[in-house]
């Protein structure tokens, strides 16, 4: 979309929005499709808070009057994803709110794809209300430009919140097209955060996410506080841990550098409480420094090996879950192979393995690619690796005792979580409580148990 365009269209919002704003009825509802990260989670629930003040919230799909999508712009798949979904509903004839970080970074790609839809960054979100009564009226707008962004929120989903920490980062990765939807760091004040989190225990939740593009490097854009001592993740953590009451908390990504600065004092924290969940996921992205210097990412491979292995023997029963991409630009199979011999030393848990595809305007999209048959080979060989460490681990916890949070249900199964963020499938239980479980069995993804005698 030209400026000249985007110009044109923002001359006529008022117009539009003036027309929209008839009384809206209740009757009226709103769907929530949501893709990406816990954060972009926690994000749809700030604009559900939002909507409902003004329109009913549909249940489904067929229900709404308008569909509100908030989307995701990590991967080509994710991108193509969405853009099917919403040319499906648009060719239903269904009302369209797309929002969220691929909205905010590539808002013609959205236009071009559903040309009837309205648009809206993450940066403007609080205009989200504006939009759906705009869509309602069978026009639509387009918002990028930094205006308002709606207001901090942590909601109850069931028995979990999302907390964000922080929004944007320090980093400058060069395949990322988050940095350009999310920006420079903005940590939100503790206070109102563990206030928020207070809240959200008393209604009833009791999995506290606490999410951020970097959720390390929290308080690393704060001065300080009166009385000269910084605050940091450690800190907010140790913070939440005095909330009253029985909850966990999980900890979300945080960039390997940002972490070393706090790792004692996390150490320390998570140790103290059995709050915490004994998770942490540190995305490593690849083990060869040539490729991790390309990337834009400021450590070595050692250093996120030493960082592991720290955390592994300070805090017992800890699960790592990293992010390994395969066929990024200047790879060779050297740097691959490299990759490979680091996830086997350190042995993550868990491991997302991503397919390198470019993203627009960043500047990893401007180098040399690697081929996709080369890609997808790498990508089949890191994928058995992994599969074979997380059997290996799983195994490990076979035949013992936990107390695990029962979660959600799903497939005939209670779902569970140890106290090292594993998944435990039980045959009963209760969503929320807390059981003590032996595991009987396990899988790449999962272990099996039942509830242990008293």
């Amino acid at each position: 979309m030209t400026k000249k365009a985007d110009e044109g269209i923002m001359k006529a919002k008022p117009i539009a929005a003036k027309k929209a704003k008839e009384p809206v009825s209740a009757a009226q509802k709103v769907f929530f499709l949501t893709y990406g990260c816990t954060f972009n989670a926690a994000d749809t629930d700030a604009l559900k808070e939002a909507a409902k003040k003004e329109f009913g919230l549909a249940g489904k799909e067929s229900d709404a009057d308008v569909i509100v999508m908030n989307t995701c712009s990590v991967k080509d798949s994710t991108q193509e994803k969405i853009l099917f979904k919403a040319r499906r509903l648009g060719s239903q004839g269904k009302k369209l709110v797309i929002t969220g970080c691929l909205a905010q970074v590539s808002p013609e790609i959205i236009e071009n794809a559903v040309p009837r839809a309205s648009i809206v960054g993450v940066w403007s979100n609080a205009k989200i209300v504006d939009a759906i009564e705009i869509a309602l009226a069978g026009k639509k707008i387009i918002q990028t430009r930094k205006t308002l962004v709606l207001p901090f929120n942590v909601a109850v989903d069931r028995i979990f919140a999302r907390a964000q920490i922080s929004r944007g980062c320090l980093g400058n990765c060069t395949y990322c097209s988050t940095k350009l939807a999310r920006g420079r760091l903005e940590s939100f004040q503790q206070d109102e955060i563990v206030a928020a989190v207070g809240s959200a225990v008393a209604r009833g939740a009791k999995e506290i996410q606490l999410t951020s593009q970097d959720t390390a490097c929290y308080g690393f854009d704060f001065e300080g506080n009166g009385n000269g001592q910084r605050e940091n993740l450690a800190t907010l953590v140790e913070r939440i841990c005095a909330i009253p009451g029985r909850f966990r908390v999980r900890i979300g990504m945080g960039k390997p550098e940002h972490f070393w600065k706090i790792r004692k004092e996390l150490a320390r924290v998570i140790c103290s409480t059995d709050k915490v969940y004994r998770f942490l996921h540190i995305p490593v992205q690849s083990g060869s420094d040539a490729v991790l210097m390309a990337m834009g990412r400021r450590y070595a491979a050692k250093d996120y090996a030493e960082l592991v292995q720290f955390f592994h023997e300070e805090i017992p029963d800890l699960t790592v879950e990293t992010d390994v991409i395969v066929g990024f630009p200047t790879e060779t199979q050297k740097d691959f192979e490299a990759t490979l011999d680091l996830v086997e030393r350190t042995r993550p848990q868990i491991t997302n393995i991503s397919k390198y595809s470019a993203r627009p305007k960043t500047v990893a999209a401007g180098m040399k690619q690697v081929d996709r048959k080369t890609i997808n080979a790498r990508s089949t060989k890191m994928n058995a690796l992994c599969r074979k460490i997380a059997l290996e681990e799983n195994g490990k916890m076979a035949g013992k005792k936990y107390d695990v949070l029962v979660t959600e249900k799903a497939k005939g199964f209670f779902s569970a979580r140890t106290p090292n963020y594993k998944t435990v499938l039980l045959q009963g239980g209760a969503i929320g409580s807390f059981i003590t479980a032996r595991t009987t069995g396990y899988g790449q993804c999962y272990l099996k148990g039942r509830v242990a005698e008293k």
